[in-house]
């Protein structure tokens, strides 16, 4: 038989709370055994996705702030003088962000399996 041995782990209680809620849904029972669910985690690899979909999930949110930041500036002109030309560059660029944001969607889409590797699904602007 194999050697045992015992692991303590040190959670904030969100984080602790976020745990028991999982493993919890994972066995379908009020009262889980996180052990269980933390070495089935480790053992099928899907903390490494996690981790991965983390990493997406924070630059989606930073390339999310930098298009607002420069949507804002194009407007600041815009509304500053008042040109159509002005009015035209916002409308492409929306167009850009929104075929950013269906690449996004795709590589994401992709990571957790929910759609097929289909390319021709992917839009760019």
């Amino acid at each position: 038989m194999s050697m045992l041995y015992t692991f303590q782990l040190r959670l904030d209680q969100r984080t602790r709370e976020i745990l028991i809620r999982a493993a919890a849904a994972d066995q379908k029972t009020d009262k889980p055994n996180c052990s269980q669910y933390i070495r089935k985690l480790i053992l099928s690899g899907s903390g490494s996705m996690t981790e991965e979909l983390a990493m997406e999930l924070h630059q989606l949110r930073n390339q999310v702030s930098r298009i607002g930041n420069n949507l804002n500036q194009l407007a600041r002109v815009a509304n500053q003088t008042g040109n159509a030309q002005d009015a035209e560059m916002i409308r492409e660029e929306i167009e850009r962000i929104y075929g950013e944001f269906e690449d996004i969607k795709y590589r994401i889409e992709k990571k957790t399996g929910q759609k097929k590797d289909d390319s021709s699904a992917r839009t760019k602007a």
